[in-house]
């Protein structure tokens, strides 16, 4: 295998390389099609940065999985969730109709939220409209 090839990734940087290397890729074309700038690519295969909640659909359709750890809790479901989608707790927001700090709340694992809202999250993925 090629120098500073990631045999065993665990962050996000690592994974991406991994997948790109594999695929013989080059950084400026991987970072063209995730959206981002060849420099941003770099600084997270190094580790120095991670992604914004906007970029991980993308990261997550390139990798064919979401390469972080499998949610746990209600609460980290939320969040693997929402950053599948790229949503902001703001947008989740927007959509559930409840005020950003209580998604926030939610995702620290304080509190949930009543039986209708409950339902709701349950079948958040068929809440995406068009525009995302």
């Amino acid at each position: 295998m090629p120098g500073g090839y990631p045999t065993n990734p665990k962050t996000v940087g690592e994974h991406l390389k991994r997948r790109r290397m594999d695929l013989g890729i080059r950084q400026k074309d991987l970072a063209c099609e995730l959206g981002v700038s060849p420099w941003t690519l770099r600084l997270w295969e190094a580790g120095g940065t991670s992604p914004e909640i906007r970029l991980w659909p993308g990261i997550i359709r390139f990798l064919g999985y979401d390469p972080n750890p499998e949610p746990s809790s209600v609460s980290e479901k939320l969040k693997a969730i929402r950053r599948g989608l790229g949503w902001s707790q703001r947008k989740l927001a927007g959509v559930l109709g409840v005020d950003p700090t209580t998604v926030g709340r939610w995702e620290q694992g304080k509190g949930w939220p009543e039986k209708q809202l409950g339902r709701q999250l349950e079948g958040l993925p068929d809440l995406i409209s068009v525009d995302g």
